[in-house]
């Protein structure tokens, strides 16, 4: 099953269950495979310059200069199952984390900044009964000093990362 995607010039990136396929999408009615690409488990990709950055149980940094031989420079612990990429912060989250990373050194990222989910939403029923929610962070998208999360029942949240080590809603 496929996971994520994402677009650099016309190179797709798509991510599925054990593999990253790297497809050439010049002429999007005949798209053509350049590799499979096998870390873990997959979940996502963001790609910047050379490098993609993976997510799957911790993210990946590969070096996709040969894109039909991609090659691992290093493995994290860094969180994350959908990815961002703003200049040269990479932007991770799990369902109640968002992690910010460096990356302008692709060979030694490290993470710098952090925000938790601030918790339960209460939604209010036509009868009038609160019910507390979960509000899980489902996915991010990432724009100069802006985060934006989409946050379930919640809606939508949006940090200011103008200082990476401290966001701030």
């Amino acid at each position: 099953s496929l996971s994520g995607l994402d677009l650099y010039g016309d190179i797709l990136f798509v991510s599925a269950y054990n593999c990253i396929w790297t497809l050439d999408v010049s002429n999007p009615l005949q798209p053509e495979q350049i590799s499979i690409f096998s870390p873990l488990e997959p979940l996502d990709a963001a790609i910047s310059g050379k490098y993609a950055f993976i997510a799957d149980n911790g993210i990946t940094v590969a070096d996709i200069s040969n894109l039909a031989n991609p090659e691992i420079i290093q493995k994290t612990q860094i969180p994350g199952r959908r990815l961002q990429i703003s200049g040269n912060l990479l932007f991770s989250m799990d369902s109640d984390n968002v992690y910010i990373t460096d990356i302008s050194s692709p060979a030694a990222i490290k993470q710098i900044g952090y925000f938790a989910n601030p918790g339960k939403a209460l939604f209010t029923t036509s009868s009038g009964r609160s019910i507390p929610q979960n509000t899980y962070f489902n996915d991010i998208a990432a724009s100069g000093q802006y985060l934006y999360i989409a946050s379930g029942v919640y809606g939508m949240r949006v940090l200011d990362v103008s200082d990476p080590a401290n966001p701030r809603e």
